[in-house]
């Protein structure tokens, strides 16, 4: 029983290193104009989608409106409203009920956090099904510039006022009544660009 569980683990690391491979592989693009946007069979193979398709198209839209509004910050006029409409259903009503909304608006406050999005990239959009529904992973990579903070908050990023720096983040989307909206999302580290 204990080899089996390990064998599956084993296969299950190394799908994850292969598709990882994948989907970092040379088809990266550098602008969202020049996405890569593809679609993975049952048996693995990457079939690409048109760039001109109406859900790349949305996806590219949706993606550039939600991390602009998501990295966006001006503490004297804090405003969570794009960001947070542009989640599932699910999702807001959990940011609500965990209060992540009252949390970042008093992040915000206290941290004196202005910030403002430089550039957006779209590296590549993988549709899929996700128990039952519509899907998209869209992969990108963020600059972005915090004009104004405290001190403390420089000094825990470890990154000075008026310093470009940039993060890659993947976001999942669900599509909920004709929709795409965010389900969830990951972010690297800030990085000096």
């Amino acid at each position: 029983m204990y080899e089996k569980s390990k064998c599956i683990m084993m296969l299950t690391m190394l799908l994850s290193v292969t598709t990882m491979t994948a989907c970092s592989s040379d088809n990266k693009q550098t602008s969202a104009n020049d996405a890569f946007a593809y679609t993975v069979s049952i048996d693995g193979e990457q079939i690409e989608v048109a760039e001109d398709d109406a859900n790349v198209d949305a996806l590219k839209t949706t993606a550039d409106k939600f991390l602009t509004a998501m990295l966006t910050k001006n503490y004297k006029s804090p405003d969570l409203t794009t960001e947070y409409e542009l989640y599932t259903k699910e999702k807001r009503e959990e940011n609500e009920a965990s209060g992540a909304i009252d949390a970042a608006l008093a992040a915000m406050q206290t941290y004196e956090l202005m910030q403002e999005v430089n550039e957006i990239d779209i590296n590549n959009i993988e549709f899929f099904n996700l128990y039952g529904e519509k899907a998209a992973k869209v992969v990108t990579t963020v600059y972005a510039t915090i004009t104004d903070a405290t001190e403390a908050y420089y000094s825990a990023i470890g990154i000075g006022q008026n310093v470009k720096y940039k993060r890659n983040v993947e976001i999942t989307y669900i599509l909920e009544d004709g929709t795409w909206r965010v389900s969830a999302y990951t972010a690297t580290a800030r990085e000096v660009a």
